[in-house]
């Protein structure tokens, strides 16, 4: 009788457990999940909103689009360490509480209609510059991470550079230069192989226009590494180029 009883409370209990891991929190029990997990949640959803701007050069739309990007595509984890399972869960359990409010600047996640986080964009016009050109590729709705990606990223970026050395002294091209700063002026650029579209971010406000013998330039390389390397899209960002006159 004692076996059973036990064999019954164990039952008991992992039903218990299941059916709490599994049922929609409300703002304060979300709360207070994220201080259990030492502010995890919000960790990771900060690490989410930090380098999906630095991968789009802006704010992701809706909360599918970004917790997408937070299980796939953060730079900490792998395939053979992905985001950590028990957050995943908890916050896809959830999902339709949580919403996204955003503007030019700064990135707002709601639950339940309340503020769970707020992100600033990571970078201003002069902070951008002082970066300088990186790149990151594309596949399947990831981006790609490792020693493979990163090789690559330096042969992009090279390539970048020769472009943008070609356009200002042998075309019709010239740089301009940030205010206050040595640092040239940089933009933001991704592509997308398959609507084969390269879109220009103005991370600073320019009233200057693009060089187009650069910007075709910069999208025939584009398409190159797309084709030679399998990948869906890139993203990067490059000197600014206009024309003489």
């Amino acid at each position: 009788m004692k076996k059973i009883f036990q064999l019954l409370l164990i039952i008991f209990l992992i039903n218990y457990s299941f059916s709490q891991e599994n049922r929609i929190l409300s703002y304060k029990e979300m709360v207070k999940m994220d201080s259990v997990f030492n502010n995890e949640i919000q960790n990771h959803l900060y690490l989410a909103s930090y380098e999906y701007y630095y991968a789009y050069f802006q704010f992701p739309s809706n909360i599918d689009t970004f917790f997408s990007f937070a299980f796939k595509s953060l730079s900490i984890y792998t395939k053979q360490h992905p985001f950590p399972k028990n957050i995943r869960q908890l916050l896809t359990d959830n999902k339709f509480s949580f919403s996204l409010n955003y503007n030019r600047d700064t990135l707002v996640v709601l639950y339940e209609d309340m503020v769970f986080l707020s992100f600033v964009k990571p970078f201003s016009c002069a902070e951008f510059n002082e970066i300088g050109s990186y790149a990151g590729f594309i596949k399947n709705g990831t981006i790609c991470n490792g020693n493979y990606a990163s090789k690559l990223e330096n042969l992009f970026c090279h390539k970048i550079w020769k472009l943008y050395l070609h356009s200002v002294s042998d075309l019709s091209g010239k740089h301009i230069i940030s205010d206050g700063s040595p640092a040239l002026i940089h933009i933001g650029m991704t592509y997308d192989f398959f609507q084969d579209s390269l879109i220009v971010h103005n991370i600073c406000s320019l009233t200057a226009e693009l060089y187009q013998p650069y910007y075709t330039s910069l999208k025939k390389l584009s398409i190159h590494f797309c084709r030679k390397y399998g990948y869906d899209g890139l993203f990067f960002s490059a000197p600014f180029v206009t024309e003489k006159k």
